[in-house]
C-alpha cells in the first residue's frame, strides 16, 4: 500500500511532463515579453538622454557665440574711444587750458560708455598727467605689469589688456592701454581705459535661460574677472589650475569646446561651452574667454524623474506578470491533481496564454509600443495589438508590407523602404523616427526599429508612438528661437543706441573744439588791430599832409587825386 502511494499512477506521467514543459514555456514567454518591452523602454531612455544632451549641447555654445561677438564689438568700441584721444590729443594740447580740455573730452567719453570707470592719459614716464578723475593726475603707475608689457613692446598698434586687478581707488577692473608715439617712433605716453564686471553684467544676464546657469567673463591668464549669478569673494579667482575647466579648454587649442566634469571653484558638476575671443583686425597682447555653463543634475532632472517613473512602472508590470503567472501555474498544478482530462488541461492552457496575452497587451498598452514580425518566406506579416491601435486599424485586418508601408507619409515612405530592404537583402537593421498617417487620416510620429534573423528568415521589432515627445519638443523649440529672436533684437538696439550716443558726443566735442579754435584766432586778429591803432594815434596830420602831397604830384602830372578824402581836408596845426 505504500509503495502504491509513494508512485503516482502511470498514467499520469506523460500529463505531468507536458504541463512542466508548458509552464517553462510561459516563463520563457513571459521573459521574453518583458525583455523587449523594457529593451524598448531603455532604448527610448537612451535616446531621449542623448537628445536632450545634444539640445543643451547647441544651446550653451549658441550662448557662449553671442557672447563672443558682442564683446569683440565692445573691445572694438573701446579700442576705437583710445584711438580717437590718441589722435586728438595734438590739437587738444596746443589749446589754452589744454589740460582742462582733454579732462573734459574724457568725463563725456566716460559717460556714454557704460561700465568704463576710468580714462587716463600717461606721460613716457607712465605718471597720468589727465583723467576723468583728478585724483589720479600726478601719480605714476611705471610699475603696474601692463605698463611694463607695453613699454616694453614699444608697438603702439597693440591693444594691451590687463589682467584683473585692484585699482589704486580700490575698484576691481581691467585695464586696456596703448602707447603714443612720435613721428620718429618714440614713445611719448600711453592712453588708457579701466572697465569694471558691470560693463559686460547686462551681456551675460541676457543669455540665461535656466535658474542653474552661470555665465563668465575670463583673462586669458586665468583670472575669473566676470560672473552672473555673481559669488561672493570669487573675483579675480586663478582658474589656471590642472584639470579645471579653463586648463582644459587652454590645454586643447581650440577656440571653442564643450566639456563636463567637476568645476574648480564650486565642485559642482557641471556642462560648459567655453570660447576664446580671437579678433583678427584688432592685435591684442591678452584676451578673454568666455563660458556658459549648466549644472548636469538639473539638466538631466526631468529626463531622471521620468526613467524613475517608468523603471517603476517595468518593475512593477513585471512584479504582477511573476506573480500572475506564479498563481496562475500553481492553480494549474492543484487542478492537474484533480482533473486527468487532456480537455481540462488545454483549457488551463489556453487561459493561462490567454492572461499573459492580456498581460502583454496591458503593458504595450502603457508603454505605447508594439511588436511585429514578418517571415520573408511566407511573406506573412504579424502584429500586436498596439501597432494596430498606433495605426487605428482594425484588428480582424491583416496588411501586408506593402499596405504597411502606405501608411508612412511620402517624405518617411522612401526611407522605410530602403531601411526594409537593407534589412531583407543585407540583414542590416535599422532605428528610425517617421511619420504615419493612421487609417483615420491621423498623423502620428512613430519610432520604428527592426532587426533581421537570418537563420529563421524573419525581420521582427517594434514600434513606438512618440507624437506626445515630439510635439512637445516642437512647441519648446519655437518658444525658444523665440525668445532668442527677441533677445538678439534688444541687443542690437541697445548696441545702436550706444554707438549713436558715442558718435553724437565725439561729433560735439570736435565742434567744440573748432569753436574754441576759431575764438583763439579772432582774438589775435583783435589784437593786431589793436597794436596798429596804438602805432598810428597821434599822427593823424602827418599822414593827411603826406597823403595831399601825393594828391599834389599826381596832379602836376595830369593824374587823378588818389585820396578823395585829403582833397578837402584841412591840415592840423
Amino acid at each position: 500500500m505504500n509503495s502504491r502511494k509513494s508512485k503516482p499512477p502511470l498514467s499520469t506521467r506523460p500529463s505531468n511532463d507536458r504541463l512542466a514543459a508548458r509552464w517553462v514555456r510561459e516563463w520563457l514567454l513571459v521573459a521574453a515579453a518583458l525583455l523587449m518591452l523594457g529593451g524598448g523602454i531603455g532604448w527610448s531612455l537612451y535616446h531621449d538622454r542623448q537628445e536632450l544632451e545634444g539640445e543643451e549641447r547647441e544651446r550653451l555654445s549658441r550662448r557662449a557665440s553671442m557672447i563672443d561677438e558682442n564683446i569683440r564689438r565692445q573691445l572694438f568700441a573701446t579700442n576705437r574711444a583710445l584711438e580717437s584721444i590718441r589722435r586728438d590729443l595734438p590739437l587738444l594740447k596746443r589749446q589754452k587750458d589744454s589740460t582742462g580740455l582733454i579732462n573734459d573730452r574724457l568725463q563725456a567719453l566716460v559717460e556714454v560708455m557704460p561700465g568704463v570707470r576710468t580714462l587716463l592719459v600717461y606721460d613716457a614716464d607712465a605718471t597720468v598727467i589727465a583723467s576723468n578723475r583728478k585724483e589720479l593726475i600726478g601719480r605714476n603707475f611705471r610699475e603696474r605689469d601692463y605698463v611694463k608689457a607695453a613699454l616694453q613692446s614699444r608697438n603702439p598698434a597693440v591693444l594691451h589688456l590687463s589682467a584683473p586687478y585692484t585699482t589704486a581707488l580700490g575698484a576691481f577692473a581691467m585695464t586696456a592701454v596703448k602707447l603714443i608715439a612720435d613721428d620718429r617712433g618714440r614713445v611719448i605716453g600711453m592712453v588708457g581705459v579701466s572697465v569694471d564686471p558691470d560693463y559686460f553684467k547686462t551681456l551675460l544676464h541676457s543669455v540665461i535661460y535656466a535658474p542653474d546657469m552661470r555665465v563668465s567673463i575670463t583673462h586669458s591668464d586665468g583670472r575669473l574677472f566676470a560672473t552672473v549669478p555673481e559669488q561672493a569673494g570669487r573675483q579675480g579667482a586663478d582658474l589656471a589650475q590642472p584639470g579645471s575647466f579653463f586648463t582644459r579648454h587652454r590645454d586643447s587649442g581650440q577656440q571653442e569646446t564643450l566639456l563636463t566634469g567637476i568645476a574648480y571653484i564650486t565642485g559642482d558638476e557641471r556642462m560648459m561651452a567655453l570660447r576664446t575671443i580671437q579678433l583678427a583686425d584688432l592685435l591684442m597682447d591678452k584676451t578673454l574667454l568666455v563660458s556658459v555653463a549648466r549644472d548636469l543634475p538639473a539638466i538631466f532632472a526631468v529626463w531622471r524623474r521620468d526613467a524613475y517613473e517608468k523603471a517603476a512602472l517595468f518593475g512593477l508590470l513585471a512584479f504582477i506578470a511573476s506573480v500572475g503567472l506564479f498563481l496562475n501555474q500553481r492553480r494549474q498544478r492543484a487542478y492537474a491533481r484533480v482533473v486527468a482530462s487532456g480537455e481540462v488541461e488545454r483549457q488551463l492552457a489556453a487561459q493561462a496564454l490567454q492572461g499573459t496575452q492580456d498581460l502583454l497587451a496591458r503593458a504595450e498598452e502603457l508603454g505605447r509600443v508594439g511588436g511585429w514580425e514578418f517571415d520573408v518566406e511566407t511573406g506573412q506579416q504579424t502584429w500586436t495589438k498596439a501597432v494596430y491601435d498606433i495605426h487605428e486599424l482594425d484588428f480582424t485586418l491583416h496588411p501586408t508590407v506593402s499596405q504597411s508601408i502606405n501608411f508612412y507619409t511620402p517624405d518617411s515612405r522612401p526611407i522605410i523602404e530602403q531601411a526594409v530592404q537593407r534589412a531583407l537583402e543585407q540583414g542590416e537593421p535599422f532605428d528610425l523616427e517617421l511619420e504615419i498617417v493612421t487609417a483615420k487620416g491621423n498623423l502620428r510620429y512613430v519610432h520604428a526599429v527592426g532587426r533581421t534573423d537570418l537563420a529563421r528568415r524573419k525581420v521582427s521589432g517594434f514600434i513606438q508612438d512618440i507624437t506626445e515627445r515630439k510635439q512637445a519638443e516642437a512647441r519648446s523649440y519655437e518658444s525658444e528661437n523665440r525668445r532668442i529672436s527677441e533677445q538678439a533684437a534688444a541687443l542690437e538696439a541697445e548696441r545702436r543706441a550706444g554707438l549713436a550716443a558715442l558718435h553724437l558726443m565725439e561729433d560735439a566735442v570736435s565742434a567744440r573744439t573748432r569753436a574754441e579754435t576759431m575764438t583763439a584766432t579772432l582774438s589775435k586778429q583783435l589784437d593786431e588791430l589793436h597794436r596798429w591803432q596804438q602805432l598810428t594815434l597821434g599822427r593823424e596830420g602827418r599822414i593827411l599832409a603826406m597823403k595831399q602831397e601825393v594828391n599834389s604830384l599826381l596832379a602836376e602830372s595830369g593824374q587823378q587825386a588818389r585820396y578823395a578824402s585829403a582833397a578837402d581836408a584841412e591840415t592840423p596845426k
